[in-house]
């Protein structure tokens, strides 16, 4: 991961709760940090193991006194996963042939300091790593491949929170092919999974899950011709990524002030990270040893790297001689034919399992292929589903060499959580299988937790934000600053302190569960918040932003927009403030109410309250609640509309206010865009009709703005 680059800026983390990533994200400002020592500070006693170890390995490997220019080259294989959005091969998402080879090159120009690249430095510590990526030429099934897939997502953009989703787009064994994805990420540039060993000091121990190993880079940053982007665009982002997928750390051991190590002594101390392209090293930590920032494991800009060094050489071959999925891609099948003298029966693919997350019944369907000489008569197949009983069953018919059939398994029901499904087949014609390596394949599945109306979300109740209500989930993609719990003079609350973020425009999510509405006539969204705006020195807002959206797929997309307001017009008290703020009274707190009927009979909604950063204020978020009820019952204490959905351009609007007062009428789309805006003096309890000169079409939010109070409501335009 690098350093802050052009108007963009890029952070980086390692996500210990989601196993060990390594995040590098772009955002809007030129600064970067890094969260790992802050989720998973190495322990003295790994520190320990590390340097036991270290000693003997080097000990061994001056006995046998072996150059490294004499030692093996290993050549790993890699299978890229393009995952598009329905573009043309070349455009867009769906990046050209010769974009992912140059990436390969860049990977092998690096790893092997070849001579004439951009790979080679004069450095007397640089090294030729000796480890060369090769495209695939066998999939698992053991048929010719370019190693190339290309698949169109069930999204359009994706996130780190849709890790999983993402990787079971496509995937192959992880202990056989390094598996890239390469996808439009939303405000990342890439993220890899750390290898798995007891030897390294650093290194995680507890086993992960192996669906989700590999390494996720954003199309724009993948490679050096084609759809890149400057400065990510010399293909540096994926060496980087695979020296931690290889084991490497930071070169400043991700800690400040000269006190870390990456446990290799031929890389410089280093305070912090370097950014940009700097003349000369710092010599912070050591006068005589400038700070190494042309090294890969720096966040400097592409441009600017081209060091591995000998130590870093040594840990990287260490984990693929040693770790598990790593130490087994050297016997991988990803370069050798098919073996099909015989009987010889595989799955090919998994080719559904869940309809949705929130369906419990799962009902596996999957492609059978005869890749043995022989006629395939005969196989058991057995299924297990995490720890359960492994079932079989037997599949009989007459499929002829390298034929596939599609087979459905019986179905079975899943409880709540996530867990993986292993499908394999054994005894083809009731023989030995010659070919054991195509037998199983494996996916991971997640069953939600669907509840009905009403649901209630009371911050008052709670002790932290670890016992958050069935279903209800916090997601914090860059791992940093999130919602947290607030105990406030009247109340308790959720908060993001957006006044002490790091990075501008960062996402936080709160989801609700998947909610049935089925049976629901008139469903209601209910909600309260406080925020002040924030007013810089030049008396500018910043635009720190709260969107409530709602996904009507379980949660595969959340693309309807039913709330958005941002800066002044999220504020609710008139109050600007120059520091972090705490409301102190019910009077700084809003009070939202939302029209769901639209989504009346839907199988599963759910509901997203997502904070939006901008270096403004503290948001705070109440209580809410969904319920099925009368909208215009709910709201009649400020203004009800009719008719709703609107005739022709006309509707009227009902006041109902405590006490006369000037008030402002907005009309915008659900995305903020004003349509119109009208202000009415002393306004009580009287009855306005509106026409609308340019009638818009669909969902409109039409907001009431008083001195004291602001409302909104959907209002519907046929």
């Amino acid at each position: 991961m690098f350093g802050s680059r052009s108007n963009q800026k890029k952070a980086i983390g390692w996500l210990g709760a989601a196993g060990w990533l390594c995040i590098l994200a772009a955002q809007a400002q030129e600064v970067r940090t890094c969260g790992y020592t802050h989720y998973n500070p190495p322990n003295a006693s790994q520190v320990q193991a590390f340097e036991q170890w270290l000693d003997q390995k080097i000990t061994a490997k001056s006995a046998k006194n072996t150059p490294p220019h004499q030692e093996a080259v290993y050549v790993l294989p890699v299978v890229v996963h393009i995952i598009h959005n329905g573009e043309p091969v070349g455009t867009g998402t769906n990046i050209s042939d010769a974009q992912i080879l140059s990436q390969i090159q860049v990977l092998n120009e690096d790893f092997r300091r070849k001579t004439g690249t951009p790979g080679f430095n004069t450095t007397s510590v640089g090294a030729d790593v000796g480890i060369e990526f090769v495209l695939a030429s066998f999939d698992p099934n053991g048929l010719p491949t370019t190693g190339i897939r290309r698949v169109q997502g069930s999204k359009n953009a994706w996130q780190v929170a849709d890790d999983a989703a993402l990787k079971a787009q496509s995937y192959w064994n992880s202990a056989q092919y390094i598996n890239i994805w390469v996808c439009n990420l939303q405000g990342l540039l890439g993220y890899a999974r750390l290898p798995e060993s007891n030897i390294l000091a650093g290194v995680p121990v507890t086993p992960q899950n192996p669906l989700l190993d590999g390494i996720v880079i954003g199309f724009q940053q993948f490679g050096r011709v084609g759809n890149v982007r400057n400065p990510f665009n010399q293909g540096r982002s994926l060496t980087h990524e695979m020296g931690h997928y290889l084991g490497l750390r930071h070169i400043w051991g991700d800690r400040s002030n000269c006190t870390g190590t990456d446990f290799c002594d031929d890389t410089p101390p280093a305070t912090d990270p370097n950014y940009g392209c700097p003349s000369s090293g710092r010599t912070i930590c050591d006068p005589n040893q400038p700070e190494m920032f042309q090294n890969y494991m720096d966040y400097t800009n592409d441009a600017c790297m081209n060091i591995f060094t000998q130590d870093q050489r040594l840990r990287m071959r260490t984990v693929v001689e040693n770790s598990p999925r790593r130490q087994s891609l050297l016997s991988s099948p990803a370069f050798l034919p098919p073996v099909s003298n015989g009987n010889d029966a595989g799955i090919e693919q998994i080719l559904q399992a869940q309809t949705n997350d929130c369906e419990s019944g799962v009902a596996p369907l999957i492609r059978l292929r005869n890749y043995g000489n022989k006629t395939l008569r005969k196989v058991t197949i057995q299924y297990q589903l995490a720890n359960a009983p492994a079932q079989q069953v037997v599949w009989t018919g007459d499929l002829p060499t390298l034929g596939t059939t599609n087979f459905s398994l019986p179905a079975f029901t899943n409880q709540a959580g996530r867990r993986n499904l292993r499908i394999s087949t054994s005894l083809p014609n009731d023989s030995v299988d010659v070919n054991q390596a195509n037998d199983t394949r494996e996916i991971s599945l997640n069953t939600l937790v669907v509840t009905q109306l009403p649901q209630a979300f009371d911050p008052t109740h709670l002790t932290s934000l670890a016992a958050l209500p069935n279903g209800w989930a916090v997601l914090n993609p860059d791992e940093s600053f999130t919602w947290e719990l607030a105990t406030l003079p009247d109340r308790k609350a959720l908060n993001l302190n957006f006044f002490n973020y790091r990075n501008i425009g960062t996402e936080d999510w709160l989801t609700s569960p998947p909610i049935d509405l089925r049976q629901s006539q008139s469903p209601v969204l209910q909600f309260e918040y406080a925020y002040a705006a924030y007013q810089n020195f030049d008396n500018t807002n910043p635009q720190d932003k709260l969107q409530i959206r709602l996904s009507a797929d379980c949660g595969l997309r959340f693309d309807t927009v039913l709330f958005q307001a941002a800066g002044v017009n999220l504020a609710t008290t008139l109050t600007q403030v120059k520091q972090t703020w705490t409301p102190s009274s019910p009077s700084d707190w809003r009070t939202v109410q939302l029209d769901l009927t639209p989504f009346a009979g839907s199988s599963y909604i759910q509901v997203a309250f997502v904070g939006i950063n901008d270096f403004g204020s503290n948001l705070y978020l109440g209580k809410i609640s969904l319920k099925d009820s009368s909208f215009a019952q709910n709201t009649a204490q400020y203004f009800s509309i009719f008719p709703n959905p609107s005739s022709n351009g006309q509707f009227s609007v009902a006041f109902n206010l405590p006490q006369a007062e000037d008030v402002v009428v907005q009309l915008a789309t659900p995305d903020g865009k004003l349509l119109w805006e009208q202000t009415l003096p002393q306004t009580q309890r009287q009855i306005y009709p509106f026409l609308l000169a340019r009638k818009p079409t669909g969902v409109t939010l039409l907001t009431v703005k008083g001195k004291t109070f602001r409302q909104t409501q959907r209002v519907l335009f046929p």
